[in-house]
């Protein structure tokens, strides 16, 4: 088959943040680089750096969410609300600061993604598949449907939460007031990963297309190969394709490798190479037979991840095989049209 080179979008950037300066917003700090993660509030930004430390800036409201909680270590992952943020620990813990209604509920643990919502409220997917919600419950978006098991990734919009179960399927709980913000599609289905926004909901297909539903929901006609989906606290939405490329994003940004949404203004992870050519993921052994190749990798809650190749060393085109959500255990990516006579891999994670 030929080379098997197995990458992963895990590269530490830097920062870039376009679009309306509340708070000094778009001021990145200076000197900020090393991040793999970042994050969009109200008026305020997080960046997640590789050491697993957690900066803030922007606007401090008065309840703190520019004053990342002293001795924060060993992050994950990171999400902003209005007016406070969330922090995932690696030991399943959950460190929130801004309103006191977000603070997590006694003896939380065993989470594996998050999401904060818009008015104050929070979502944690446990490694159970199971989710827990807490924080203002005006709209009932804290209350999770009593039968919903099998979730892989969570998403929190203003009032209303989202879902995404294994199966590819999306629930959706809480208020419905912006012109049908819950009605989720008939029929939407092979769905890796979601995001949810002021009064817009998305949902990413394996095929790298784009599902969106809700009162301010765009997208653009035609799009494709989109790897990540960002809403905003604005009714505003960035689409992340795989060239590294971001729809409605920056004029003339690449080598994009994360992207977020926050109030008003968007935010994304820029690294100084070809973004394929990051960090190596650790797979299990590649196997290749009879007109197929196939990996297998362990993978992550709410991450998505995509086997890709081309036929010539020395060519940039690089086809896309269906994405995949990521399930907390191995997944398996296979090319079954595995017939050229030398074939050039590799596994991406977004």
């Amino acid at each position: 088959m030929g080379e098997c080179r197995l990458t992963s979008h895990g590269a530490a950037g830097r920062v870039v943040v376009w679009g309306y300066s509340a708070g000094s917003v778009t001021n990145v700090p200076l000197g900020l680089t090393n991040v793999v993660a970042v994050a969009g509030g109200l008026d305020q930004a997080l960046a997640l750096r590789n050491d697993g430390t957690v900066v803030a800036w922007g606007t401090d409201s008065g309840w703190g969410e520019t004053h990342v909680p002293p001795g924060l270590s060993n992050v994950v992952a990171i999400s902003a609300g209005w007016l406070f943020n969330m922090a995932l620990r690696d030991d399943g813990t959950v460190v929130t600061w801004g309103t006191p209604e977000t603070i997590p509920p006694p003896g939380l643990t065993n989470v594996v993604a998050i999401s904060a919502g818009g008015h104050q409220f929070c979502l944690a997917l446990r490694a159970d598949k199971t989710v827990v919600a807490w924080g203002w419950n005006g709209s009932g978006q804290t209350n999770v449907p009593p039968d919903l098991t099998n979730v892989v990734a969570v998403a929190g919009g203003l009032d209303h939460s989202v879902a995404l179960r294994g199966d590819g399927t999306v629930v959706a709980w809480g208020t419905n007031d912006f012109f049908d913000n819950l009605g989720i599609p008939s029929g939407l289905s092979n769905v890796v990963a979601i995001s949810a926004g002021w009064s817009d909901t998305y949902a990413l297909r394996s095929d790298g297309t784009v599902v969106g539903w809700g009162f301010d929901a765009r997208v653009p006609a035609g799009l494709s190969n989109v790897v990540m989906t960002a809403a905003g606290w604005d009714a505003g939405q960035e689409f992340l394709k795989s060239d590294g490329t971001v729809v409605y994003g920056s004029p003339g940004l690449s080598k994009v490798v994360t992207v977020a949404r926050g109030h008003f203004f968007g935010i994304a992870v820029v690294v100084p190479v070809e973004p394929a050519h990051a960090v190596a993921i650790m797979p299990e052994v590649p196997s290749w037979g009879t007109g197929h190749f196939s990996v297998s990798t362990r993978t992550r809650f709410g991450r998505v991840y995509s086997l890709q190749y081309k036929n010539a060393l020395e060519s940039d085109d690089w086809m896309s095989l269906p994405l995949r959500s990521g399930n907390g255990g191995s997944q398996t990516l296979r090319d079954d049209g595995a017939r050229a006579p030398q074939r050039f891999y590799r596994l991406l994670q977004w």
